[in-house]
């Protein structure tokens, strides 16, 4: 396991326990290591999304996106857009994640 895989993997755990602001310093220490990471920066954006950092959650999950382009980073996203009213673009959102074949429909929070 490398330094930045620990980092994402206390992340997840951080999170799971409710600790976001914890879970998401871990997630930028182990992108700090590994930038191509995709699914650090989803993880990153929920963290984020949790704290109510809104638009961070968006610029994290948008490079996600960027980096995994088949992530299930829209549907994500998506969450964050519904809970700022922004529907239209939730829906774009979840038309894309339904085009991938992604059927979870949970937010992701």
């Amino acid at each position: 396991m490398t330094p930045a895989q620990r980092h994402h993997n206390q992340g997840v755990s951080l999170y799971d326990s409710g600790e976001y602001q914890k879970a998401m310093e871990e997630y930028t220490k182990g992108i700090e290591l590994d930038p191509q990471c995709a699914w650090a920066y989803s993880n990153r954006g929920l963290s984020y999304n949790s704290l109510n950092q809104h638009d961070l959650a968006i610029e994290d999950f948008d490079e996600c996106i960027r980096l995994d382009p088949q992530s299930e980073a829209y549907r994500m996203r998506a969450g964050v857009y519904i809970e700022l009213g922004q529907y239209e673009l939730a829906g774009k959102d979840f038309l894309e994640a339904i085009r991938l074949g992604q059927t979870n429909t949970a937010l992701g929070k």
